[in-house]
């Protein structure tokens, strides 16, 4: 067990009033309206490892292609665009 789950865990048990009511999500509308410092801290940390996750998810996305350059990118864009127009050239032909 990693230690953010084990937190997770002891805050849920936590909860609210100590009892675990609520659970992870009334342990943490309590620390936000008793300690809001904190909590804006915990929130900011949360929020720029999400989006670091999401870089890192999308550069390993990338790396599934190989390294594909920016005039690759553009290439494979205007084909995609000629083939649509194509295809509408062609649909447009049978309705005529």
């Amino acid at each position: 067990m990693s230690m953010l789950e084990a937190i997770a865990i002891a805050a849920d048990a936590i909860g609210a009033d100590g009892k675990g009511r609520d659970g992870l999500v009334g342990y943490m509308k309590t620390l936000a309206r008793e300690q809001p410092k904190l909590f804006a801290s915990l929130l900011a940390y949360a929020v720029s490892q999400e989006q670091i996750d999401t870089v890192e998810r999308r550069r390993a996305e990338a790396d599934q292609f190989g390294n594909v350059t920016p005039s690759q990118v553009e290439w494979l864009m205007s084909e995609l665009y000629t083939a649509k127009a194509q295809l509408k050239a062609k649909e447009e032909e049978k309705d005529d």
